[in-house]
């Protein structure tokens, strides 16, 4: 990229995840692109304005698309800026980012080629600036800790608002980056209670999102022989419009599913199953009702030292268990479970399965397994 901003906030250094630093965000609501940019030829920090032909541009909605200024091809730059949230209960600072800056560009003609740079200019404006309470229940997620997986501890919470790209009239979320991001310390448990403000460049017929999340995690050996170990992680979420989410304490929805097996032994025991089809069945979960079940098969990558996406089944909530059909997995891999209960009252995983955890509200929780391995 070549970058030419002026207006900007004054840059601030990242400090840490609870004082995150500046960032900017780029978004066409024209060519539905959504991406983030890696200022890395220069230090900004301190500074209103930036110059720079080594920056980068990642994506985060697939391929750069091509610009055609006769069609009115346009692209949003977001400044996302540093707002102080107060002290954390061991009195060390706290802070969350939102947009504070930003400019939509003229039309303009691109086409990516791997060579010529993208040019991002404009003179940075003021953003409009919202503000709402929240009151986070974190114990309520922390206390359920074992439910994701026996061993399991909490990791890190976050809050999310971001636009609901082209609205919300089509019953699902379109992703057009971040208004406001929370991060708190790994496993905080206390009742944060405050007032937070957001910018947001976009029009009102877009409407505002916002995400709370709870990770957990568990360290678990890999059955290679290599005596290395891997954080397995869960999730509990929920998403709604903004204004309902935090109409009341925000705390889970739906709890994991209970008693997560593979072939009648619980999935949190390191074994080798008996075949390559087991079956993996659960209970449904004490808190709230789950309307569908996903079920996300994991391979362990050897090459990355990760787990990643195999395969995921969706089932109806009255399922409470499947057997794997042949062929899911391959003899000799090394795999762990996720199975999500979810609670999305405007879903219907049957008669529209593939729209299914896109409409509001929606509320999902994890129980995870430990690694196995098959014959």
């Amino acid at each position: 990229m070549q970058l030419n901003l002026v207006g900007l906030a004054p840059w601030a250094p990242w400090q840490g995840s609870s004082v995150p630093g500046s960032s900017l965000q780029v978004a066409s609501r024209q060519v539905d692109l959504y991406g983030g940019v890696d200022i890395l030829d220069v230090d900004p920090t301190g500074q209103t304005s930036v110059v720079s032909t080594g920056s980068e541009l990642w994506s985060g909605t697939g391929p750069i698309p091509v610009f055609e200024a006769d069609k009115g091809d346009r692209l949003v730059v977001n400044q996302l800026n540093p707002m102080d949230a107060g002290t954390l209960p061991d009195g060390g600072a706290l802070a969350y980012s939102t947009v504070v800056r930003s400019v939509e560009m003229g039309a303009f003609d691109f086409t990516p080629d791997g060579t010529t740079p993208l040019p991002i200019t404009g003179v940075m404006q003021p953003v409009p600036m919202a503000e709402f309470p929240i009151e986070w229940r974190l114990p309520q997620y922390t206390a359920r800790a074992a439910e994701v997986h026996p061993s399991a501890t909490p990791s890190y919470p976050y809050f999310y608002v971001t636009p609901a790209a082209h609205g919300l009239s089509d019953g699902w979320v379109g992703y057009s980056g971040e208004l406001l991001t929370l991060q708190l310390p790994r496993g905080a448990s206390y009742d944060f209670t405050r007032r937070l403000t957001y910018g947001n460049p976009f029009p009102s017929s877009w409407g505002t999102v916002a995400a709370a999340q709870y990770s957990f995690r568990t360290l678990q050996p890999i059955p290679d022989g290599s005596g290395s170990q891997l954080y397995l992680s869960g999730t509990m979420v929920m998403y709604d419009r903004l204004d309902s989410l935090v109409a009341g304490p925000v705390q889970p929805r739906v709890s994991p599913p209970r008693e997560l097996n593979i072939d009648g032994v619980p999935a949190s025991v390191a074994r080798e199953v008996g075949s390559a089809s087991p079956v993996i069945s659960w209970q449904a979960p004490t808190l709230g009702g789950a309307n569908a079940y996903r079920v996300s098969i994991y391979k362990f990558d050897p090459e990355s030292f990760l787990g990643t996406s195999y395969v995921r089944l969706y089932l109806p909530g009255s399922a409470t268990q499947v057997r794997l059909p042949p062929g899911v997995l391959p003899s000799g891999g090394i795999y762990y479970l996720r199975v999500a209960a979810m609670d999305s009252p405007g879903s219907d995983i049957e008669r529209k399965p593939f729209t299914f955890g896109e409409s509001l509200p929606f509320a999902s929780s994890e129980a995870i397994s430990s690694f196995f391995t098959t014959p």
